[in-house]
């Protein structure tokens, strides 16, 4: 059962990132001089991720700043760009989520790191402290 869904979970995101790609996301490493297959590991899978969680489509449309600072190699700008609004607000959940993205792709090492780049919400417990 967790192998179905596991594999399941993996074509959604593969789903959601094709079709951001489709959306936006192509084109705007195209115009940086970039394409998502050499893209470093580490930002394609916060890239993943925010596909992943909001949607391809809204995905591909909506997020732009972040390939800026993926083409310097910003990673402190790379993380603040994952931030996302819930209702039209910055939330302890959205920072949290980014954080948690963030660190597992090893762009951070801790939250303090989190909260310098600009995850000032975050409050996790899911990553060290410090």
């Amino acid at each position: 059962m967790l192998f179905q869904k596991t594999y399941i979970q993996k074509q959604d995101i593969q789903q959601n990132v094709d079709t951001a790609r489709k959306s936006g996301w192509d084109e705007k490493l195209e115009k940086r001089k970039l394409n998502w297959d050499s893209l470093d590991a580490r930002y394609k899978l916060v890239l993943e991720d925010l596909a992943y969680n909001v949607g391809g489509t809204k995905a591909g449309k909506t997020w732009n700043q972040i390939f800026d600072s993926i083409k310097d190699k910003d990673v402190p700008a790379v993380v603040k760009n994952l931030r996302r609004k819930e209702n039209s607000k910055n939330t302890e959940a959205m920072d949290n989520r980014a954080a948690k993205a963030a660190y597992n792709a090893g762009l951070i090492k801790n939250l303090e790191e989190a909260k310098k780049y600009g995850l000032s919400l975050a409050t996790t417990t899911e990553i060290p402290q410090k």
